[in-house]
């Protein structure tokens, strides 16, 4: 429970209280320490020394001295304190006006033409028991409090709602605007375009999007074959392209460690023809017989410059037996 919130989040949103003007200009917890210097000097028995009924009338005429504002005339306001509370309070001074603080600020609260049905305070023997909720909400009748300040409030927030409304237009009409000029630009610009350059359109737009994609050092060489139904699934359907896409970001950006290999993928027209295969590499001639005509293609130079230098060592292997074979054959 904390001063000044006791009642719960009702109080966040009502108004605030902004101070109680009195002659010396005391604040709110002035309001009842003067009335309990006048209890002590009658009753000349100290707080300690009385009995618990005792000190609870010494205490119920403390809380009746505190200020309430007038808008609460109407509040059914419930203060609900334990024995236990009572003991504390009376062997603990400190504890008493910590309370009698929280207590003070509830009632200094304006709630204006609406207040809660009930207001529950619950005052236990320690400030972490301790707990105020309000529930329900009823026009405060007969409370005419306020009433100029009331009306220039409610001027100022429904201009100010007038403006917010003006704005959230404009600003919706202006975005209609820009969306109607994209759609009319889109359509201006297609309109000339044929079935086939559409696709080429797409193809590009697709490649820029894979040539963005993070590859795995371990995948040092990376081909992707996508068959036109592929394409034109893709450009029908934007959730599979975007699906397509997802695939390959997951599956380029994984580690093949502690290898390193080449992987074709093969895009068509469903998520079933979506596959993937590897080799490592030196035993990669797969990737390079499936990877001849794929649409995008991504290699090592060192590795193509190793492959080449395998095929010609490979060519003069077979020449030098060509050779040996003829030899043989004419002795």
């Amino acid at each position: 429970m904390e001063v000044g919130s006791i009642y719960g989040s009702y109080y966040e949103t009502a108004k605030s209280y902004k101070g109680v003007k009195k002659k010396d200009n005391q604040d709110v917890s002035g309001t009842y320490a003067g009335f309990a210097d006048k209890v002590i000097e009658k009753n000349s028995v100290s707080p300690k020394d009385m009995t618990l009924q005792e000190y609870k009338e010494y205490f119920k005429e403390k809380m009746n001295g505190l200020y309430t504002h007038p808008s609460q005339r109407n509040m059914n306001d419930v203060i609900d304190i334990t024995d236990a509370a009572y003991r504390r309070m009376q062997t603990d001074p400190e504890y008493e006006k910590k309370i009698l603080d929280a207590i003070a600020k509830n009632k200094a609260v304006n709630f204006g033409g609406y207040i809660p049905v009930i207001a529950y305070t619950r005052v236990d023997d320690t400030w972490e028991k301790c707990y105020g909720y309000t529930q329900g909400m009823k026009e405060n009748v007969g409370y005419t409090g306020s009433t100029s300040a009331k009306g220039a409030d409610i001027g100022h927030r429904k201009k100010a709602r007038q403006k917010e409304l003006l704005e959230e237009y404009l600003e919706k009409r202006a975005q209609v605007k820009q969306f109607e000029k994209k759609v009319l630009d889109e359509k201006i610009e297609k309109q000339d375009l044929s079935e086939a350059k559409e696709m080429e359109l797409f193809k590009k737009e697709f490649y820029d999007d894979l040539s963005k994609i993070t590859i795995h050092k371990t995948l040092n060489n990376v081909a992707i074959n996508i068959s036109e139904a592929g394409f034109k699934a893709m450009k029908d359907n934007p959730e599979y392209r975007e699906k397509i896409l997802s695939l390959l970001q997951r599956d380029l950006g994984s580690s093949l460690a502690p290898r390193n290999c080449s992987g074709v993928f093969t895009i068509g027209a469903t998520l079933n023809e979506y596959r993937g295969d590897s080799w490592p590499v030196g035993y990669d001639s797969g990737f390079y017989a499936r990877s001849k005509n794929s649409f995008y293609k991504k290699v090592s130079e060192k590795k193509d410059r190793q492959k080449e230098l395998q095929e010609k060592q490979f060519k003069k292997r077979m020449q030098i037996k060509q050779f040996e074979r003829q030899l043989f054959f004419e002795q």
